[in-house]
Protein backbone atom coordinates (compact mmCIF):
# COMPACT_ATOMS: atom_id res chain seq x y z
CA UNK A 1 0.00 0.00 0.00
CA UNK A 2 1.40 3.27 -1.12
CA UNK A 3 -0.17 6.31 0.91
CA UNK A 4 -0.45 10.03 -0.55
CA UNK A 5 1.17 11.43 2.59
CA UNK A 6 2.01 11.10 6.03
CA UNK A 7 -0.55 12.76 7.93
CA UNK A 8 -2.63 11.16 10.56
CA UNK A 9 -5.63 10.91 9.42
CA UNK A 10 -4.13 9.09 5.99
CA UNK A 11 -2.56 6.78 7.79
CA UNK A 12 -5.42 6.05 10.37
CA UNK A 13 -7.81 5.19 7.17
CA UNK A 14 -5.04 3.02 5.82
CA UNK A 15 -4.82 1.04 8.90
CA UNK A 16 -8.83 0.91 9.18
CA UNK A 17 -8.66 -0.89 5.60
CA UNK A 18 -6.90 -3.36 6.39
CA UNK A 19 -9.14 -6.80 6.55
CA UNK A 20 -9.91 -7.61 10.38
CA UNK A 21 -8.82 -11.04 9.75
CA UNK A 22 -5.65 -10.40 8.44
CA UNK A 23 -5.10 -7.72 11.64
CA UNK A 24 -4.30 -10.41 14.39
CA UNK A 25 -1.83 -11.84 11.72
CA UNK A 26 0.61 -9.08 11.68
CA UNK A 27 3.06 -9.61 14.43
CA UNK A 28 5.57 -7.16 13.93
CA UNK A 29 5.79 -3.55 12.31
CA UNK A 30 8.68 -2.06 11.69
CA UNK A 31 8.97 2.42 11.08
CA UNK A 32 11.00 5.04 11.39
CA UNK A 33 10.83 7.16 14.74
CA UNK A 34 7.69 9.21 13.62
CA UNK A 35 4.71 9.71 16.50
CA UNK A 36 1.94 9.64 13.76
CA UNK A 37 2.87 5.95 12.67
CA UNK A 38 2.93 5.13 16.43
CA UNK A 39 -0.32 6.09 17.14
CA UNK A 40 -1.73 4.62 14.65
CA UNK A 41 -0.53 0.92 15.14
CA UNK A 42 -1.46 1.71 18.76
CA UNK A 43 -4.77 2.62 17.89
CA UNK A 44 -4.84 0.11 15.16
CA UNK A 45 -2.81 -2.96 15.66
CA UNK A 46 -2.40 -3.12 19.52
CA UNK A 47 -0.74 -6.67 19.47
CA UNK A 48 1.91 -6.18 17.08
CA UNK A 49 5.13 -5.53 18.22
CA UNK A 50 6.82 -2.38 16.99
CA UNK A 51 10.67 -2.09 15.60
CA UNK A 52 11.93 1.11 15.26
CA UNK A 53 14.18 0.74 12.01
CA UNK A 54 18.00 0.71 12.72
CA UNK A 55 18.82 2.16 9.59
CA UNK A 56 16.90 5.09 10.22
CA UNK A 57 17.95 5.56 13.87
CA UNK A 58 21.89 5.64 11.91
CA UNK A 59 20.49 7.95 9.33
CA UNK A 60 18.88 10.13 12.37
CA UNK A 61 21.90 10.59 14.58
CA UNK A 62 23.78 11.00 10.74
CA UNK A 63 21.53 14.21 10.05
CA UNK A 64 21.74 15.16 14.40
CA UNK A 65 25.28 15.50 13.22
CA UNK A 66 25.23 17.37 10.30
CA UNK A 67 22.70 20.04 11.98
CA UNK A 68 25.16 20.62 14.36
CA UNK A 69 27.65 20.60 12.21
CA UNK A 70 25.88 23.72 10.19
CA UNK A 71 24.94 25.65 13.64
CA UNK A 72 28.67 25.54 14.26
CA UNK A 73 29.47 26.73 11.03
CA UNK A 74 27.03 29.74 11.41
CA UNK A 75 28.57 30.73 15.17
CA UNK A 76 32.24 30.60 14.12
CA UNK A 77 32.45 31.74 10.44
CA UNK A 78 34.14 28.92 8.83
CA UNK A 79 33.93 25.85 6.95
CA UNK A 80 33.50 22.74 8.40
CA UNK A 81 33.43 19.27 6.09
CA UNK A 82 30.69 17.41 6.00
CA UNK A 83 31.65 13.82 4.66
CA UNK A 84 34.23 12.88 7.54
CA UNK A 85 31.76 13.42 9.91
CA UNK A 86 29.24 11.03 8.48
CA UNK A 87 31.98 8.24 7.70
CA UNK A 88 31.72 5.07 10.44
CA UNK A 89 34.80 5.34 12.55
CA UNK A 90 36.33 1.77 11.05
CA UNK A 91 36.41 3.79 7.31
CA UNK A 92 38.46 6.50 8.62
CA UNK A 93 41.38 6.08 6.74
CA UNK A 94 44.92 7.27 8.49
CA UNK A 95 44.55 10.98 6.92
CA UNK A 96 41.21 11.60 8.37
CA UNK A 97 41.78 10.76 11.56
CA UNK A 98 44.13 13.27 12.67
CA UNK A 99 41.94 15.53 11.28
CA UNK A 100 38.48 14.84 12.41
CA UNK A 101 40.03 14.44 16.23
CA UNK A 102 41.60 18.35 15.31
CA UNK A 103 37.60 19.35 14.74
CA UNK A 104 36.77 17.28 17.96
CA UNK A 105 39.35 19.22 20.17
CA UNK A 106 37.73 22.76 18.85
CA UNK A 107 34.02 21.94 18.54
CA UNK A 108 33.51 18.91 22.00
CA UNK A 109 30.00 19.00 21.45
CA UNK A 110 30.49 17.28 17.82
CA UNK A 111 32.89 14.81 19.05
CA UNK A 112 29.75 13.98 21.52
CA UNK A 113 27.15 13.73 18.61
CA UNK A 114 29.54 11.53 16.56
CA UNK A 115 30.70 9.30 19.51
CA UNK A 116 26.67 9.01 20.44
CA UNK A 117 26.15 7.69 17.07
CA UNK A 118 29.10 4.88 16.97
CA UNK A 119 27.87 3.99 20.18
CA UNK A 120 24.46 3.25 18.48
CA UNK A 121 26.00 1.58 15.43
CA UNK A 122 28.19 -0.21 18.01
CA UNK A 123 24.87 -1.51 20.06
CA UNK A 124 23.65 -3.77 17.31
CA UNK A 125 26.55 -5.90 16.77
CA UNK A 126 25.28 -7.06 19.50
CA UNK A 127 23.90 -10.68 20.34
CA UNK A 128 21.02 -10.21 22.39
CA UNK A 129 18.68 -7.40 23.57
CA UNK A 130 20.07 -7.80 27.41
CA UNK A 131 23.49 -6.55 25.75
CA UNK A 132 22.16 -4.17 23.39
CA UNK A 133 20.03 -2.49 26.25
CA UNK A 134 22.87 -1.70 28.31
CA UNK A 135 24.62 -0.52 25.81
CA UNK A 136 22.10 1.97 24.82
CA UNK A 137 22.04 3.31 28.25
CA UNK A 138 25.32 4.18 27.54
CA UNK A 139 24.55 7.17 25.34
CA UNK A 140 20.82 7.86 26.56
CA UNK A 141 22.46 9.19 30.24
CA UNK A 142 24.88 10.67 28.29
CA UNK A 143 23.24 13.09 26.31
CA UNK A 144 20.32 13.62 28.98
CA UNK A 145 23.00 15.33 31.21
CA UNK A 146 24.39 17.30 28.59
CA UNK A 147 24.81 20.94 28.45
CA UNK A 148 24.02 21.49 24.92
CA UNK A 149 19.94 21.51 24.18
CA UNK A 150 20.29 19.67 21.24
CA UNK A 151 22.12 16.52 22.61
CA UNK A 152 19.63 16.60 25.60
CA UNK A 153 16.88 16.39 23.19
CA UNK A 154 18.43 13.84 20.94
CA UNK A 155 18.86 11.96 24.48
CA UNK A 156 15.10 12.23 25.66
CA UNK A 157 14.28 11.57 21.57
CA UNK A 158 16.17 7.73 22.44
CA UNK A 159 14.93 7.36 26.22
CA UNK A 160 11.18 7.52 24.81
CA UNK A 161 11.74 5.08 21.57
CA UNK A 162 14.08 2.99 23.36
CA UNK A 163 11.79 -0.18 23.79
CA UNK A 164 10.99 -0.01 19.99
CA UNK A 165 14.50 0.37 19.35
CA UNK A 166 15.26 -2.69 21.64
CA UNK A 167 12.45 -4.88 19.78
CA UNK A 168 14.95 -5.38 16.83
CA UNK A 169 17.20 -7.73 18.98
CA UNK A 170 14.17 -9.93 18.68
CA UNK A 171 13.89 -11.06 15.49
CA UNK A 172 16.44 -8.64 13.91
CA UNK A 173 13.19 -6.91 11.88
CA UNK A 174 14.15 -4.35 9.31
CA UNK A 175 12.15 -2.76 6.19
CA UNK A 176 15.99 -2.65 4.14
CA UNK A 177 14.56 -4.20 1.26
CA UNK A 178 11.73 -1.31 1.07
CA UNK A 179 14.28 1.25 1.26
CA UNK A 180 16.13 -0.36 -1.39
CA UNK A 181 12.77 -0.61 -3.44
CA UNK A 182 12.30 3.27 -2.59
CA UNK A 183 15.90 4.32 -3.94
CA UNK A 184 15.66 2.03 -6.95
CA UNK A 185 12.34 4.00 -7.98
CA UNK A 186 13.61 7.81 -7.16
CA UNK A 187 16.30 6.65 -9.53
CA UNK A 188 14.30 5.50 -11.94
CA UNK A 189 11.98 8.99 -12.14
CA UNK A 190 15.70 10.82 -11.80
CA UNK A 191 17.00 8.90 -14.65
CA UNK A 192 13.86 9.30 -17.21
CA UNK A 193 13.98 13.27 -16.25
CA UNK A 194 10.30 12.53 -14.88
CA UNK A 195 6.91 11.39 -15.49
CA UNK A 196 3.70 13.22 -17.01
CA UNK A 197 2.14 10.07 -16.74
CA UNK A 198 1.44 7.88 -14.01
CA UNK A 199 0.62 4.39 -15.41
CA UNK A 200 4.10 4.51 -17.26
CA UNK A 201 5.78 5.24 -13.91
CA UNK A 202 4.20 2.62 -12.33
CA UNK A 203 5.07 0.20 -15.43
CA UNK A 204 8.20 1.17 -15.31
CA UNK A 205 9.01 0.64 -11.86
CA UNK A 206 6.64 -3.00 -12.12
CA UNK A 207 9.74 -3.80 -14.19
CA UNK A 208 12.45 -2.77 -12.74
CA UNK A 209 11.34 -4.93 -10.05
CA UNK A 210 11.30 -8.13 -12.05
CA UNK A 211 14.61 -10.54 -11.83
CA UNK A 212 16.56 -10.54 -14.91
CA UNK A 213 16.51 -13.89 -15.53
CA UNK A 214 12.71 -13.27 -16.65
CA UNK A 215 13.22 -10.65 -19.22
CA UNK A 216 14.12 -12.84 -21.86
CA UNK A 217 10.77 -14.70 -21.84
CA UNK A 218 8.85 -11.13 -21.30
CA UNK A 219 10.51 -10.04 -24.27
CA UNK A 220 9.52 -13.08 -26.70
Amino acid sequence: MILSDDKQITIQNAFREIPQEIKPKIKEICLDMRRTYLSAIKNNLPEAKIVIDHFHLIQDANRRITEERRILQQVFKTKIPMRIFLRNKENLDPKEKPKINNYFKKYPDLKFYYEAKETLRDMYRLKNKEEAQQKLKIPIQALKLADDLGLRQWGKNLSYWQEYILNFFTRKTTNAYMEGLNTKFKLIKRISFGFRNKEVFIRKAFLACLPLTLLPHLLT
